[in-house]
């Protein structure tokens, strides 16, 4: 990816590694647990999302029905992506998947 579609790449890349190894850390039986996939190619980055803490707690409230409608914000917060980058995701937990995968390309041109 060229370096003007996005001037913040490596900051934003070390600020989301550094989130996704502090929540790993913590290990909360009831929050997130992400793998980092790093980038390749058109791959700007993507992660897994493997366990989540809010299916979790729809499950446990007797809601999960909910949290598929829940997921489908990340579609509507991405369009805030710096110019340049498309998010992509082809399933969910919340609908039966074994992850959330987030991946985060570089537009095609």
């Amino acid at each position: 990816m060229p370096p003007s579609t996005y001037a913040n790449r490596t900051l934003h890349l070390l600020y989301r590694r550094k989130w996704f190894t502090d929540s790993n850390r913590a290990d909360e039986a009831d929050g997130q647990k992400f793998e980092f996939i790093p980038p390749s190619g058109d791959l700007y980055y993507g992660v897994d999302v493997v366990r989540c803490g809010m299916v979790k707690f729809l499950t446990q409230m007797g809601v999960p029905e909910i949290a598929p409608i829940l997921c489908q914000g990340d579609f509507h917060i991405q369009k805030y992506l710096p110019k340049g980058i498309v998010f992509k995701r082809t399933q969910m937990i919340a609908e039966g998947g074994d992850y959330c995968d987030f991946r985060y390309y570089a537009a095609e041109k």
